[in-house]
């Protein structure tokens, strides 16, 4: 638990939009809370199934995630749906298209 706490504040620390970006929430149903973080290098999409039930996110039309180092995280949506298993989480980054990328 301690090492995973560690990796996770270093992937905050290599995304200060996550600190520091705007935030902007996103329609989810019942269980999941979505939402995107935005500073000017990066964009991140971040969803959380806060649940014991499995859930499925619809990721918002024209965003585009591509998954990047965060850890324990699960894989790349497929035909832009999320299934995600309880208490699980999903980081991207994102971009209309494919045109932002994120900063490694």
């Amino acid at each position: 638990v301690l090492e995973h706490y560690r990796a996770m504040l270093a992937f905050r620390k290599r995304h200060p939009a996550l600190s520091k970006g705007s935030i902007t929430l996103l329609d989810a149903p019942d269980g999941i809370l979505a939402y995107t973080r935005q500073d000017d290098e990066e964009a991140l999409l971040c969803v959380f199934n806060m649940s014991e039930a499995p859930a499925v996110f619809t990721v918002p039309m024209g965003m585009v995630p591509r998954g990047i180092d965060a850890p324990g995280t699960l894989p790349d949506p497929e035909n832009g749906t999320l299934e995600m298993p309880p208490f699980s989480a999903y980081l991207a980054a994102i971009g209309a298209d494919g045109d932002f990328l994120p900063r490694i």
